[in-house]
């Protein structure tokens, strides 16, 4: 199982664009994680999300098929293995990892971890749903990597003190759905972030929401539009999460941005993630990325000229929009 876990990470971190290749890959750890796990996708418990005042954590089961994503995984594998990269070059000792919402598998980590020492990376693993922090716990046993763990946790990443004294190095978290709605990806990073020490490395390193138009009705290999951003209207970083203060009383920029002056069919939200560096989620090329399409043309009043854009955090969080 490491060999063939060394080779699905060679894969993913590999610069090939050859997605027959890739998917193949994909498939083969679809199948190692399930056998390593002990899951049984249709498992209607596992199928239970987890819904609190910041959002929701999605059940188990959506979690574990969060790997048949290609591009996200792909493109996630690739900027963690480059973020530690980076930080090996930077640092003596060993790397403290920080994995906040793990799923049943601890995905976007596990395919590199062959590639280092328990004296080169020390991991906190934190999951809020109890099946899911089961399932990683019994990967990491049946793959003997247990001493990577430094502490691990069933907790509600978005209350989670980092204990005094200890220094993360790197955040890792993928928590979210196009378009920043309905899960914790937002409430996660502002409760963290500031906790990092300043040259701390975070992963995705920033989130950029946009409004969209489409500009052809097919363009591309699956027959989807093409959409082109209007105007940017919603950016999670470490830069923004610094400016907003803290729940449950940050106050979220308002943007206000111009209509498209010409005939357009449709409006978007649009997500772009920049992994880390030069390593991107680009609009469309994942379900992560998918266009949030808010409305027809039909739909916007006659008088509008423009649109107001407010990010909100409660039990369904998402970028809320109005015309005026």
């Amino acid at each position: 199982m490491l060999d063939a876990l060394g080779r699905i990470g060679d894969t993913l971190t590999s610069q090939s664009t050859d997605y027959y290749h890739i998917g193949q890959a994909i498939r083969e750890y679809h199948d190692l994680l399930l056998a390593l796990s002990g899951i049984e996708l249709e498992t209607q418990d596992l199928k239970v999300d987890i819904h609190s005042k910041t959002g929701k954590a999605i059940g188990t089961s959506w979690a574990a098929r969060c790997v048949d994503d290609i591009s996200r995984t792909k493109q996630f594998v690739r900027g963690l293995a480059a973020a530690i990269t980076e930080l090996k070059a930077q640092k003596e000792g060993p790397i403290h990892l920080l994995y906040a919402g793990t799923g049943p598998y601890a995905t976007l980590l596990l395919p590199l971890l062959n590639r280092y020492t328990p004296e080169q990376l020390q991991l906190t693993l934190l999951e809020i749903n109890p099946a899911s922090y089961e399932s990683v716990k019994r990967v990491f046993d049946q793959l003997g990597y247990t001493q990577f763990i430094k502490s691990m946790a069933c907790t509600d990443v978005t209350q989670y003190q980092i204990p005094a004294g200890e220094e993360i190095d790197l955040l890792l978290s993928e928590t979210m759905q196009h378009a920043l709605k309905a899960e914790q990806q937002v409430p996660i990073f502002m409760n963290l972030i500031p906790q990092l020490a300043e040259g701390a490395l975070i992963i995705p390193e920033s989130i950029d929401l946009a409004l969209g138009i489409p500009v052809s009705e097919s363009n591309n290999e699956l027959g989807m539009p093409t959409y082109r951003a209007v105007a940017s209207v919603f950016q999670l970083n470490k830069a923004t999460v610094a400016e907003w203060g803290t729940l449950p009383n940050a106050t979220f920029p308002k943007t206000v941005v111009a209509l498209p002056n010409r005939a357009f069919k449709q409006l978007a939200i649009l997500t772009d993630i920049k992994v880390f560096k030069d390593i991107y989620n680009r609009i469309n090329e994942s379900g992560l990325t998918s266009p949030a399409i808010l409305c027809d043309r039909a739909r916007v009043p006659a008088s509008a000229t423009t649109m107001s854009f407010q990010y909100t955090v409660n039990d369904y969080p998402q970028l809320e929009y109005s015309f005026e």
